[in-house]
């Protein structure tokens, strides 16, 4: 008899010659299904439904949920059956090389560069743009360079013959002419950007400038200048259209299209009067005169007087800066309601690879993470087998799961009380406690199963080493 209580009870179990419990079910009388279908045996949840569930999910060529139910069901009735065939399509290595999606993370807070009062271009972001052809050039491919202020948003532009080192380090050398020396330089990876860095380096030094790289194929960690990238890009194709100029004219028009970006308004303009730009911050001014304090500027003639409205008009943007601007920047956002902190060293993953088929993807295996300044993942250092990479969380697809999963807990929970070597080793979750330790001689022990005492340790016994901090 089956108690009421029971789980059981709605399937109207009995037991069977050979002494095994079967669904009675509604299906006595269907002389179609042989007797195995009308009457399947259960299987309660555990490490042998999970070996049956993913032996069958193999046997039917990795099929889905709702195949790998319908085949089980016409031998077996597996409680909660639905539940484990999802964990075991999730869980399989070969399904998750297909369908695993790229990893996902909390918006990043803002750099501390960006939100610290600074001189303009103290902090420079630099990118290229391009190519553009003139008329007087032929098909010589120029090029524009950006210089883009973090913390006033303000931009500077210039036009160079190739994406050469020399050509940069001249484009660099009139930028700090008339901007001033930055000491704090963000870019990408490119290669012109690399050898210059190590020629300012030996020139100045770390200690004058330093030079900041982001995570590689991860133009995202740069939002704040491509972003200006294609304001340019928007205003030079509406200016020219399909007509070519010479390089003269070009360079007209470049410097035209600076003013017209650093004219642009940083913030909603609520109030008259108290309209912010980058302008304000390079000249003093804007183009046109807009604010009448602005215009009692032009009207003072003592250099004294100037003087001290100059710092006030200065100190007075900067108060807007601060309790305008900043405020009004996009706050945190969660891209979804579960944050992904599942990556762990010597996890292997699938990198992603947006000129190849899914198919031809990578694999690496995690050999370091990098935090950021929340203590998020935001990156890590992979191992292939053309050597170590870095990639952004946004390019890894975790294969191996090693998230917290009470039932496959329970499952290897199961398994090592089954395994006959289950009361000679410890707990894997857990290091040993100081008796078991004498008792074992550590000759004895494989080296996996002898976590150091204080060590945080995986579900399956592997060391978590500590993250590093990334310092953008």
């Amino acid at each position: 008899m089956v108690c009421k209580q029971s789980s059981l009870f709605t399937l109207a179990p009995f037991l069977d010659e050979e002494g095994v419990i079967r669904v009675k079910g509604r299906l006595g009388e269907a002389k179609d299904l042989t007797y195995e279908e009308r009457h399947p045996i259960i299987i309660p949840k555990g490490y042998v439904a999970f070996l049956l569930v993913k032996s069958q999910h193999e046997d039917l060529k990795h099929a889905g949920v709702g195949t790998l139910i319908s085949s089980l069901r016409s031998r077996y009735w597996i409680i909660s059956v639905r539940s484990l065939a999802k964990r075991v399509v999730k869980q399989c290595v070969s399904c998750r090389r297909y369908d695993a999606r790229p990893m996902d993370q909390v918006t990043a807070p803002l750099p501390q560069d960006r939100v610290t009062r600074a001189p303009p271009f103290s902090v420079t972001d630099t990118d290229h743009a391009g190519p553009l052809y003139c008329s007087d050039t032929g098909d010589k491919k120029l090029y524009i360079v950006l210089f883009s202020c973090a913390v006033t948003r303000a931009l500077h532009l210039e036009l160079v013959d190739s994406l050469s080192v020399d050509d940069f380090i001249l484009a660099f050398r009139r930028f700090v002419a008339r901007r001033a020396l930055p000491s704090i330089i963000y870019s990408d990876n490119a290669k012109t950007f690399k050898a210059a860095n190590s020629l300012l380096q030996t020139h100045f030094g770390k200690e004058i400038v330093c030079w900041k790289n982001i995570c590689p194929l991860s133009p995202n960690w740069g939002g704040w200048w491509e972003r200006l990238v294609r304001s340019v890009k928007s205003s030079l194709r509406k200016s020219l259209g399909r007509q070519t100029v010479n390089k003269v004219v070009l360079e007209t028009i470049l410097t035209e299209i600076e003013a017209c970006v650093n004219s642009r308004p940083l913030m909603y303009i609520a109030e008259k009067g108290k309209i912010l730009i980058p302008s304000l911050f390079l000249i003093g001014r804007a183009t046109p005169l807009t604010s009448t304090e602005l215009n009692n500027f032009e009207q003072v003639i003592n250099l004294s007087e100037r003087e001290e409205l100059e710092e006030s008009l200065t100190e007075k943007f900067w108060q807007i800066w601060k309790s305008e601007y900043l405020r009004n920047l996009p706050p945190l956002t969660l891209k979804s309601k579960k944050t992904n902190n599942s990556l762990q060293l010597d996890s292997v993953v699938l990198i992603r690879d947006e000129k190849k088929p899914r198919m031809w993807w990578p694999l690496g295996k995690v050999v370091k993470l990098y935090n950021g300044i929340d203590g998020k993942v935001r990156a890590a250092q992979l191992k292939t087998e053309k050597g170590l990479i870095t990639r952004s969380i946004n390019h890894i697809c975790l294969l191996e799961d090693s998230s917290h999963d009470p039932l496959m807990e329970n499952i290897s929970h199961q398994s090592q009380q089954h395994s006959p070597s289950h009361a000679h080793t410890s707990n894997d979750s857990e290091p040993p406690s100081t008796d078991q330790r004498e008792e074992i001689p550590s000759h004895e022990v494989p080296k996996q199963t002898r976590p150091k005492i204080g060590a945080i340790v995986t579900r399956v016994g592997r060391n978590v080493k500590p993250r590093q901090i990334l310092d953008m």
